[in-house]
């Protein structure tokens, strides 16, 4: 079993944009553990040879990437370039050439504040109003945003000017795939360019990389300012520190001194208090408003939020690291200059937009020479193996390659470290473990970690089972590894034709629910020993939702009457159940049933014998049963009974050939085996799922063929796993590993709490902002929301919940007369 995977090198820009992301989104642990399973299903990216299956993942990096991949499903990220960690040398560093460095110290975090202000029941728990009620003007302006314009060679030459940065210009990947961008660099200095109004600025690529993040400074704003000002930034903006991050946030203010969220950028700085690097996002919009409308009072905001309505409410946030726990720390090979040695890194060749100048070619960001011929050719980036040396030349650092090799694996091995003798092994936890022996490991490497609570990353190359690091990473907390974020809500599209629009209303009936919910409700003969309890508990919904139904005065019920349940019925729904086991540090298990049907609507499973459902795991069943939501108003389906459809069904490997294309304006995975073409579905079967591997002439793929399912004129195949049949460096086949019947047990997200409940808000901030929605972000081919063409007012809520984590609530501020009945979801 191959336990190598690759370490892409613009992984770890994308963790940095779903962290500014998942400042803006928010999802309770109890939702992201829910949704893994389903995730790692439906949501698999495309594998390759530069990627690596994800169960060859240990369980916690698998679950902290599952987290961030969930901030990627739920708001949509920009993909943007990174440089990567200088390669290792094989045989030649001492330990003397390992250089430490930590995550930089976030400064003076304190306790987040508790509940002092008034509170409100909100989500099924409270929120506490410790900000003040800001005054605000009875009339806000509306301004037209205005189309980003796309980066051309010039622009690219000129704003590089700016930055000092002398250069061709190059082509490199763009925010998007089978996007590009520009790129100016001068070894160094780096500038990546995807609009006029979207780009990176990093002044040192390779310390960028390694610091990852920046430091805190007592004059930050100051120099910022200054900063900024010099550069030919020529918009009003506002500085505040980002906390945890380490990192800056300038705000870009409105002509009316209204932040706009979303235009900014963010900055870090070094250590002496330098830039080290911008990410810059702003707009532009018309400076003559469209018009001045009304608005909602802050404490009418408030009103809005607390009704428990979706529509013109976004919620966000994202989770924070604890500060009281010990950093992430990062080893990296320097390498002497003027010596010969051999290293290990990634290769990108950068094609110039002037077809007369040679690519530039770095391994690992810094730049290489001499003996280069053929790299030029190399699509994308590779891992090679170079021998030369490293020299400074007006004061950048190259590499003179003499000779070099593209036939080597990055390995990435993913557990911890332990003395044998005179030798340090360092394991590597998938399928199995796997120990190597680390070539001149750093002193300070720590021995012995617990896992999974801690992971020791070590990445390299494996020779004869010695293993010539690269780079290592060590997270004492796991947790600490990545976060992910979500959010939902909905704003009204605008209405500024000066005509209002009347919107529809529902006649209330006396329980509060409308007449077509309370004619879809479960109906319910009361039956001798009945209490309202009892009733409540065996359907699995609240026994005050049941008083409120039925109007009732009291609890007494008299047997014989009928009773209204706030429930529906399931009969014989189609779908697949998912098990997952979780443990905490304890070894306390839980485990958790979840329901995917065909229509992919999803439950979790309540009910008094469920055991048998692991004998079933991901092949087709029908249930019966009652839904309701609970407190946190996630789908709750209480079991009634389930039949498996096709008992004899087993999961099966296959071997053929992948083929991704266009069908009926959807991208599809065709698969052929035996003369016979397939279409790949997901595991449910409801839709064709994109688990694709790329690269390999043959695949093994673990599927489920049920019979009769078809799709768009094709037999269907739900496909469980896919990988390589063929391994390219040896032609030796490859084995694909079975999970599509297992049970996985994985670390317990919500760690030794006990289960989940919505946590309590502290809201410490309120201010009137002003909204717009990146029409980046839309889906290819979707039209345009109105809410997408202007700034408008927004009242901000900002603050934390009872664990630390960042909360963010959105209110949309105008009134209704300016508002249309349609919803939008920015």
């Amino acid at each position: 079993m191959n336990e190598r995977f690759t370490d892409d090198a613009h992984n770890e820009k994308i963790v940095e944009k779903l962290n500014q992301v998942a400042e803006q989104t928010k999802v309770d642990p109890q939702f992201a553990a829910e949704l893994e399973e389903q995730l790692r299903n439906k949501h698999r990216p495309k594998t390759s040879w530069l990627g690596t299956s994800f169960r060859q993942i240990s369980p916690v990096v698998r679950w902290v990437a599952l987290m961030v991949l969930l901030g990627l499903v739920l708001s949509l990220s920009i993909k943007t370039l990174i440089p990567a960690p200088q390669p290792a040398e094989e045989g030649t560093p001492s330990t003397q050439d390992a250089v430490e460095t930590s995550t930089p110290a976030p400064g003076d975090i304190n306790t987040t504040p508790g509940p002092q202000g008034e509170s409100f029941d909100y989500g099924g728990a409270k929120l506490f109003m410790n900000a003040q009620y800001p005054d605000s003007p009875a009339q806000v302006s509306i301004y037209t945003l205005l189309d980003t314009q796309p980066a051309t060679a010039e622009f690219a030459q000129t704003l590089a000017g700016r930055f000092g940065i002398e250069s061709e210009v190059y082509l490199t990947e763009g925010q998007m795939p089978d996007e590009t961008a520009f790129m100016v660099t001068d070894g160094k200095q780096q500038l990546v360019i995807y609009t006029e109004n979207h780009y990176t600025y990093t002044s040192d690529i390779v310390e960028y990389s390694r610091n990852r993040g920046g430091f805190p400074n007592d004059n930050a704003e100051t120099i910022i300012q200054e900063y900024v000002s010099t550069h030919g930034f020529d918009f009003d903006f506002r500085v505040e520190p980002r906390g945890w991050s380490g990192s800056y946030l300038v705000q870009q203010l409105s002509q009316d001194g209204l932040p706009i969220i979303g235009s900014s950028a963010y900055v870090a700085l070094r250590e002496n208090g330098e830039i080290l690097h911008m990410d810059v996002s702003l707009i532009d919009y018309e400076t003559v408003p469209v018009g001045s409308y009304g608005i909602l009072t802050a404490e009418e905001a408030l009103r809005q939020l607390i009704d428990d309505s979706a529509v013109g409410v976004i919620s966000g946030g994202g989770s924070v690291p604890d500060p009281n726990l010990e950093p992430p720390r990062f080893w990296y090979h320097d390498y002497p200059d003027d010596q010969t040695v051999t290293v290990y890194g990634e290769i990108a060749s950068h094609k110039a937009v002037d077809t007369g100048v040679p690519a530039i070619l770095l391994i690992d960001n810094v730049p290489l020479t001499g003996n280069t011929s053929g790299l030029e050719a190399l699509e994308g980036s590779r891992f090679i193996q170079a021998t030369g040396q490293f020299s400074i030349e007006n004061g950048v650092r190259k590499f003179n390659a003499d000779t070099w090799d593209q036939n080597v694996e990055l390995t990435c091995a993913s557990g911890a470290a332990h003395r044998a003798g005179e030798q340090i092994i360092v394991t590597s936890e998938g399928e199995g473990t796997t120990e190597y022996t680390l070539v001149d490991p750093p002193a300070d490497l720590p021995l012995d970690t617990e896992l999974p609570n801690s992971q020791l990353i070590s990445c390299g190359v494996v020779v004869d089972g010695q293993f010539y690091w690269r780079d290592i990473s060590y997270f004492p907390d796991s947790s600490q590894m990545g976060g992910g974020g979500g959010g939902g809500g909905y704003f009204y599209g605008l209405n500024l034709s000066g005509t209002p629009i009347l919107f529809p209303t529902v006649e209330p009936t006396p329980s509060g629910y409308s007449p077509e919910e309370l004619a879809g409700f479960l109906q319910y003969t009361v039956q001798p020993g009945d209490t309202l309890e009892k009733i409540a508990d065996s359907h699995n919904v609240a026994a005050e939702d049941i008083v409120r139904a039925n109007d009732m005065q009291d609890t007494l019920i008299v047997v014989g009457s009928t009773l209204i349940l706030p429930v529906t019925h399931l009969e014989a729904e189609r779908g697949i159940v998912q098990v997952q086991i979780f443990e905490n540090s304890e070894g306390r298990q839980r485990t958790q049933y979840l329901f995917f049907s065909e229509n992919e609507s999803y439950y979790q499973l309540r009910g008094d014998d469920l055991e048998p459902l692991k004998k079933v795991v991901n092949r087709p069943i029908r249930i019966w049963g009652n839904t309701s939501p609970n407190e946190a108003g996630m789908p709750i389906l209480n079991l009634e009974k389930f039949e498996i459809i096709y008992p004899d069904l087993q999961f099966q490997i296959l071997t053929g050939t992948q083929e991704s294309k266009e069908l009926n304006g959807e991208e599809v995975v065709l698969f052929t085996t035996g003369g016979i073409t397939y279409i790949q579905m997901d595991p449910n079967g409801g839709y064709p799922g994109y688990n694709y591997f790329e690269g390999a002439e043959e695949v093994n793929i673990e599927t489920l063929r049920v019979p009769d399912e078809t799709y768009a004129g094709y037999p269907a195949i739900r496909v469980f796993n896919v990988g390589a049949a063929i391994d390219p460096a040896t032609g030796d086949p490859l084995e694909l590993q079975p999970i599509a019947g297992e049970i996985e047990v994985m670390p317990d997200p919500w760690g030794d709490r006990e289960p989940y409940s919505s946590p309590d808000m502290i809201i410490e901030k309120l201010e009137l902002v002003y909204y717009f929605v990146d029409p980046s972000y839309e889906e290819e081919g979707s039209e345009p929301a109105e809410t997408q063409t202007y700034l408008q007012p927004v009242w901000r809520f900002e603050g934390h919940s009872e664990g630390g984590d960042e909360v963010t609530l959105d209110v949309q501020a105008l009134r209704q007369e300016y508002l249309l009945p349609d919803v939008t979801e920015p």
